[in-house]
């Protein structure tokens, strides 16, 4: 319903009631935002949570709409009117959904418009006069679904890597998180360290009655499996972090040896300067990239040799940097027709860091130019011959880079953790059973699951912590 109670400018409230969040209180604004893409584009979704989103909707809609209180998850094509000037401003598919039954948990309306500039400022502006409808800030729809209880933290962060997903497996780790596999995995250790908790507490409080003698050895052995469970969460930590953040490869290797060339090819696009002159390249240059469907952040380095140039000088210290860092490293050479190289350089600088644990790959990058021998004499490196400029062994290379990839992230697995947030408090639970499986004192035994139980909370949000949640919503993108 419509109240008017300053001039023209009607003020909209709704008795279609609400759910209470997690501090039992519901939020005072309406919130709204662009949900959808940049404008202009073929529609646009508008997206408004609150006790008033559907009294507000109701407003644009006319005197004849539908109740959006009993139309809820309805899909209604309306013109949307500026009741204060009967100005039309869109046709629209007006979707609304009841409290508890929405993203939010609030009365929630989505609207779904051409994806005009003028519509949406025009609707827009109609939202900024009406009392107690503001803007949304960045994550604020879905930090409502968290508040409501829609979702808990591992869940929230699931939605921001879904919509930074950009490859396969990427998405299917986000959904699966998204669909609650973490959240299993930590109500499962929960359920173990409370069953734990109240063996030791009838310990404490019923000491001077006649119990169990095994009941500490009962929960020793809840314990010992809840610390399998985490070391084998921590033990797919570091696979999580890569498959969210991306795997570094970085090509190295003498100036001229076809680095640049090769990096533009893999990246499908022109990013780094090709040229004939030794030591253009002088900054690492990056593109994210997919390698069947594995993440991969590629890096592009400065030629390594000897230099006076001082800026070259620091361009090789960030090559060097590069491949400590990196997980794959391509090693560029280039030969002549007589199979010598055309540009030697010595391997010191960056051998410290070709270790057992990285993936090391010797190219031969101009192979039309002759063929390279293997230098290294170690079966764990692998050779291969392309040309860029005529297309041989590139798929030879990216075949070989997809099966080792799967070293660093196997293809049939995505429970594993895969944020640094995650492992901490995995981290901190672990020393905690740990303290716990060393003391004797029966007291200091509960005081080492009620630490292990905290931390749990704070993966999932059990135990709110503000700085945390602030964190999370910061990577949010507007109008989710």
């Amino acid at each position: 319903m419509i109240k008017s109670d300053r001039g023209n400018s009607p003020s909209v409230s709704c008795d279609c009631g609400g759910t209470a969040s997690r501090s039992g209180a519901e939020f005072p604004e309406t919130i709204y935002a662009l949900s959808s893409g940049g404008l202009p584009s073929a529609i646009a979704v508008v997206r408004l949570s609150g006790s008033q989103s559907h009294a507000i909707v109701e407003s644009l809609m006319g005197q004849k709409a539908p109740s959006l209180c009993r139309a809820t998850r309805r899909a209604t094509l309306c013109l949307l009117t500026n009741p204060q000037t009967q100005q039309v401003i869109d046709q629209a598919v007006v979707i609304a959904y009841a409290p508890g039954a929405s993203y939010t948990g609030e009365a929630m309306v989505e609207l779904n418009l051409h994806g005009s500039i003028a519509a949406i400022e025009a609707l827009f502006a109609y939202f900024s006069e009406q009392p107690g409808l503001r803007p949304a800030q960045a994550g604020e729809f879905t930090r409502r679904a968290f508040d409501y209880g829609r979702m808990d933290l591992t869940e929230v962060e699931a939605v921001s890597d879904l919509i930074a997903a950009e490859t396969e497996l990427q998405l299917k780790q986000a959904l699966g998180q998204l669909e609650g596999h973490l959240t299993q995995c930590i109500e499962g250790l929960r359920v173990d360290l409370i069953q734990a908790s109240a063996l030791v507490e009838a310990g404490l409080d019923f000491y001077d009655e006649d119990l169990p003698e095994d009941l500490q050895d009962q929960a020793l052995v809840l314990i010992a499996r809840a610390l399998d469970k985490i070391a084998q969460q921590l033990d797919g930590a570091r696979r999580g972090d890569l498959l969210r953040k991306g795997i570094e490869l970085a090509l190295v290797g003498a100036p001229n040896s076809g680095k640049s060339t090769l990096f533009n090819w893999l990246a499908q696009q022109n990013l780094a300067i090709v040229s004939p002159q030794a030591g253009t390249t002088r900054d690492i240059v990056r593109s994210h990239i997919n390698i069947a469907g594995y993440p991969v952040t590629l890096l592009d380095t400065a030629g390594l040799r000897d230099s006076r140039d001082l800026i070259e000088q620091e361009g090789v210290r960030r090559s060097v940097a590069a491949v400590s860092q990196a997980r794959i490293i391509l090693i560029l050479s280039a030969v002549d027709s007589a199979g010598a190289e055309t540009n030697s350089w010595n391997e010191k600088d960056i051998a410290p860091y070709l270790t057992d644990d990285k993936i090391c790959i010797r190219v031969n990058s101009k192979c039309d130019l002759g063929l390279l021998e293997n230098r290294s004499g170690k079966d764990d490196l692998s050779d291969i011959a392309l040309s860029v400029h005529t297309g041989y062994g590139l798929d030879s290379l990216m075949a070989l880079l997809a099966r080792r990839l799967e070293r660093f992230l196997p293809q049939d697995n995505f429970s594993f953790i895969t944020r640094t947030r995650h492992r901490d408090g995995l981290k901190a639970c672990q020393e905690s059973l740990e303290g716990f499986a060393q003391q004797k004192d029966i007291v200091l035994r509960a005081e080492m699951i009620r630490r292990a139980l905290d931390c749990l909370g704070r993966v999932t949000g059990r135990i709110e912590v503000e700085e945390v949640l602030d964190r999370i919503f910061a990577d949010f993108c507007i109008g989710k």
